[in-house]
């Protein structure tokens, strides 16, 4: 009995310090240890708003470390390597910080490993956004869409429990320009509001907007910006509510060319997603928006508005809906 009490005290120090050396490493909150953020170019070194795929960026930030402890922690980046110039490094460090020694860190590693030290680190993060992060491929189509809160940085402890994050919305060039056009074609029709311009008028270009948006939202930004295209760039020229009669008359050829638009879209959707269920439902609901569009010419213009109804037909059948 003697030989196991011996046996039990050295095991039972032997746990209580393993014990003390898997304490969590920090009493602070999560999302408290990453501030100061400031994103900027690398191309042109100015602050940058939009993240944008496949463009290069030097990220500086500091970690703000409350709590004392003799754990590891680790900080890594998504970040590809940047430009020649940077190409041999994804880290600096700006003054001094007691967790790191400087003569044996590797600043070309995509991670930075530093003890934790009360004191404030202050570092920048170069790289290149992944290019095709946006991007999503169905055969032979492309489409472009906004990835949501795309972590760039990130603190985890030695447990590998995320403490903070950077995380940014990444669009690429082709949603850029669509959003540029969209907010100008909005300013368009807000001002043909304001200038009381037919409401006919004002009333087909909202719908334009909001297929638009559909279109976009999906993926075909190309699309997107075809339809917004249709909207005139000022309201110079645009006839007013004043004069319904000559208001009538325009309107016919605005949804005569409309009509034309989606038609050569519907076309080009049906060439493009024919080998996809997926591709085919959003015909249908380009079919849905073009009824709608028969509807409003049909206040104007019954033959016009038969005519449509005829082509959406020719449409339904060739999709078989």
């Amino acid at each position: 009995m003697t030989g196991k009490l011996l046996w039990i005290f050295p095991f039972s120090a032997i746990v209580i310090m393993a014990s003390f050396l898997t304490m969590p490493v920090s009493v602070a909150s999560t999302g408290q240890w990453i501030t100061n953020v400031e994103v900027r170019d690398l191309r042109t070194g100015g602050l940058v708003g939009d993240k944008l795929a496949g463009l290069e960026y030097n990220i500086t930030f500091i970690i703000n470390v409350n709590t004392a402890s003799p754990a590891i922690l680790n900080l890594s980046t998504l970040l590809e390597h940047s430009s020649p110039t940077l190409a041999d490094r994804y880290w600096e460090i700006h003054g001094s910080y007691s967790g790191i020694n400087l003569s044996d860190w590797n600043p070309n590693l995509p991670y930075v490993m530093f003890r934790q030290d009360i004191g404030n680190l202050s570092l920048s993060s170069y790289g290149k956004i992944p290019a095709d992060i946006t991007l999503t491929t169905y055969g032979e189509i492309v489409l472009h869409r906004t990835v949501e809160n795309y972590t760039l940085v990130q603190l985890n402890d030695p447990f590998d429990h995320t403490l903070d994050q950077m995380t940014f919305n990444i669009i690429d060039g082709e949603i850029k320009d669509y959003e540029n056009l969209l907010s100008a074609k909005e300013i368009i029709v807000g001002n043909m509001t304001n200038r009381n311009v037919v409401h006919q008028y004002v009333s087909l270009s909202e719908s334009i907007i909001m297929k638009a948006r559909d279109e976009a939202s999906i993926g075909f930004v190309d699309k997107a910006e075809s339809l917004l295209n249709l909207i005139p760039t000022s309201t110079d020229g645009l006839l007013l509510e004043y004069s319904p009669s000559i208001a009538e008359t325009m309107f016919i050829p605005v949804a005569g060319g409309l009509s034309v638009l989606v038609i050569l879209s519907m076309v080009l959707i049906v060439r493009s997603r024919r080998r996809t269920t997926y591709v085919l439902n959003v015909l249908e609901e380009q079919i849905k928006d073009l009824e709608g569009i028969v509807m409003k010419v049909s206040r104007v213009d019954k033959s016009i508005s038969t005519k449509l109804e005829m082509l959406r037909d020719r449409l339904r059948n060739l999709v078989g809906v």
